[in-house]
C-alpha cells in the first residue's frame, strides 16, 4: 500500500528510499496493532499488509474505474487474490494499473446477482541473489 489508499504490489523497487516518510506493518487480525490499524488494512488481506507513506505520486485507478474499463455494468463485487473486499474498502482504495496481474470475471447467476471481479496482483520480481547459474560448483 502507498499512502494508505493505493495498492502498489510489485512497485516497491521503484520507490526511492529518500522519498519514504514512514512504514507501517499490519500483521493481521491477531496482531497487537490490529485495534489501531486503518479499517481497510484489516480487510485487505488476512495475512497482513505493508503501508508506505511517501511523497511519490503513483498513477492509480479506483475499483469503479477498473470495472468501467472492463465494460462491466450493474452491481460489482471486487476481490484481491481471492479475498473479497467490502464495498466500503473498494470505494476507499485505489490500485496502480501495473499492480494488476490478472483479472477474473464471474458473471451474475441467480444465486449471486452481482458480477465478481477478482483481481490477482502481480508478484514482486525475484531479486538476483546469485549471479551464478544453478548447479555451479565452487572449488577452494
Amino acid at each position: 500500500m502507498l499512502n494508505s489508499t493505493i495498492i502498489i504490489n510489485g512497485l516497491l523497487q521503484e520507490l526511492n528510499p529518500q522519498e519514504i516518510t514512514s512504514v507501517e506493518v499490519y500483521k493481521g487480525p491477531g496482531s497487537p496493532e490490529a485495534p489501531t490499524a486503518a479499517p481497510h488494512l484489516k480487510n485487505l488481506s488476512p495475512a497482513g499488509a505493508l503501508n508506505i507513506t511517501s511523497s511519490k505520486r503513483v498513477r492509480s485507478r479506483s475499483f469503479a474505474q477498473v470495472g468501467r474499463r472492463l465494460g462491466l455494468r450493474g452491481p460489482l463485487i471486487f476481490a484481491l487474490n481471492g479475498h473479497t473486499l467490502t464495498s466500503q474498502d473498494a470505494a476507499a482504495l485505489r490500485i496502480a494499473p501495473s499492480a494488476i496481474g490478472q483479472v477474473h470475471i464471474l458473471r451474475p447467476t441467480p444465486e449471486a446477482p452481482e458480477t465478481r471481479v477478482d483481481i490477482w496482483l502481480t508478484l514482486s520480481p525475484k531479486s538476483e541473489s546469485s549471479h551464478h547459474p544453478p548447479g555451479s560448483i565452487f572449488i577452494r
